[in-house]
């Protein structure tokens, strides 16, 4: 759901006529509906996976990684800002995100500080 060909397969259920993750960034940054929607659902995803493993954990930052990370400069800020909506509990809700230092190739990770 969260992935770059997930969030391509969706924006083109939703008429979009792109086929890349790179033109959904660049559908981004024109300020297009339909990749708007689809980065933020993306990042709506993730936040919601990382209030429940943070609540769970205790984390103290969580880095993001893979190419999709790079969709929209403040992809780490949107999805820091679903999970302060979706976190149960306080100490949640102020999550530390950000983009992995090394490089695309990096996953999705929790860090544990």
């Amino acid at each position: 759901m969260a992935s770059g060909p997930a969030s391509v397969a969706w924006a083109r259920a939703h008429g979009w006529t792109g086929t890349t993750g790179e033109e959904l960034a660049e559908g981004w940054a024109r300020g297009e509906a339909v990749p708007r929607q689809a980065v933020e659902r993306s990042a709506r995803a993730i936040g919601g996976l990382v209030a429940d493993v943070w609540t769970l954990a205790d984390l103290d930052v969580v880095v993001i990684g893979g190419g999709f990370s790079h969709v929209a400069p403040e992809y780490p800020e949107l999805v820091a800002a679903a999970v302060a909506e979706r976190a149960e509990l306080d100490y949640a809700r102020s999550p530390r995100v950000v983009r992995v230092a090394l490089g695309n190739a990096a996953p999705l990770a929790l860090a544990l500080g």
